[in-house]
């Protein structure tokens, strides 16, 4: 069995209370029995390539860096307004660096790795989508066809993960209120995925 979860975690280089947090949480998992095997982040904020990376690397509990490895997608511009609202990384056991064939990128929004195990493939992912709004509308679209298209190519018998921050309504059975009418979800991506 594999172990997933997910933090929307707001920026991980604003303050230490964020880092503390993970690695509070991932030193509380190490030690069980099912110890977490991806621990996915979205909206870290981060700029720097090895911010995620390093953080993990040099972390303050010497199991993680010597369990975990992270990677993650950042804002290359500088001068991007919005290069603090982005980001997303996955932190991950070192154990699975052996079965990774391929890693998958939209930088700021999205990150992915392929593995192939026991003649299975595991395709796991974050994401940090941007609302679909008018200063937001041509990110959003290239984002969500780069997702599809990478999805649609992968092999037949992938078995797909994603987490991360859809800004949308991914269930409306579950994310509504009683008092909602809609019945499809808002991300045109989760329709195009649905099988």
């Amino acid at each position: 069995m594999i172990y997933i979860q997910h933090i929307n975690i707001q920026g991980l280089s604003k303050n230490d209370t964020q880092k503390n947090s993970i690695t509070d949480h991932l030193t509380e998992k190490i030690n069980e029995k099912n110890p977490i095997d991806f621990l996915l982040l979205s909206e870290t904020h981060s700029c720097k390539k090895n911010e995620v990376p390093n953080f993990i690397k040099f972390n303050k509990n010497p199991e993680i860096s010597e369990q975990y490895r992270a990677i993650t997608c950042h804002t290359q511009k500088r001068d991007d307004t919005y290069a603090r609202s982005k980001g997303a990384a996955i932190i991950y056991r070192k154990l699975w660096q052996r079965y990774q064939q391929k890693t998958f990128e939209f930088p700021g929004r999205f990150k992915a790795l392929l593995f192939s195990h026991n003649q299975k493939h595991f395709f796991i992912g974050c994401a940090y989508i941007p609302t679909n709004d008018g200063k937001n509308r041509e990110e959003y679209n290239n984002v969500k066809e780069y997702i599809y298209t990478t999805i649609s190519n992968l092999p037949q018998d992938t078995q797909i993960v994603m987490g991360g921050d859809w800004n949308a309504v991914l269930n409306p059975n579950f994310d509504r209120n009683n008092k909602s009418k809609a019945t499809t979800p808002e991300n045109d991506l989760m329709k195009r995925l649905e099988y």
